[in-house]
């Protein structure tokens, strides 16, 4: 499998609508986009495109073999935040368990450490979504902690769990 990452292009936009659609993708994304419209795909691309010219959220689509299999971003904080960044991703649901997700954390990680003065990376996941804590686990991030009822999705209110990776 070769994976990489790239900037999002407006080709991307079916393949995009296509794995956002899914309800399993879903579960643990922040918002609730269903049913996920051509238009809105143009949309997150064309935000993408404009956060990146700005020095904002930095959004890559994930290729494998070819293919934009998912989304990973990155934003790296400002003030007495600004050692930090965090991440973010997903993957469609015919991809799961294949090592897609990890390979493109490592490869944002690489990217972040790279090109930002940053000391530390973290995520902020859904306590519930195993899947992603066994991603950072694999990716060296640790679990720095629960925060109790911190986020609600579609009327529910969840735990978060932090996981972070340092320099």
């Amino acid at each position: 499998m070769n994976i990489r990452l790239r900037r999002l292009e407006y080709d991307d936009a079916p393949a995009l609508v296509e794995i956002v659609n899914d309800e399993d993708v879903q579960r643990y994304l922040l918002l609730s986009m269903l049913p996920y419209t051509l238009s809105d795909a143009q949309n997150f691309i064309e935000y993408a495109k404009n956060m990146s010219l700005k020095g904002g959220e930095q959004v890559f689509a994930i290729i494998c073999d070819g293919l934009m299999v998912g989304i990973i971003s990155y934003v790296v904080g400002t003030g007495h935040k600004s050692c930090t960044a965090s991440i973010g991703y997903y993957v469609g649901k015919r991809y799961w368990g294949k090592g897609i997700a990890a390979a493109a954390v490592r490869l944002v990680v690489k990217n972040i450490f790279l090109n930002a003065s940053v000391c530390r990376i973290y995520a902020e996941i859904f306590a519930p979504n195993s899947a992603s804590a066994r991603v950072l686990e694999k990716c060296g991030f640790v679990c720095e902690g629960k925060l109790k009822k911190t986020v609600v999705k579609d009327g529910i209110v969840f735990d978060a769990l932090v996981y972070a990776l340092t320099r």
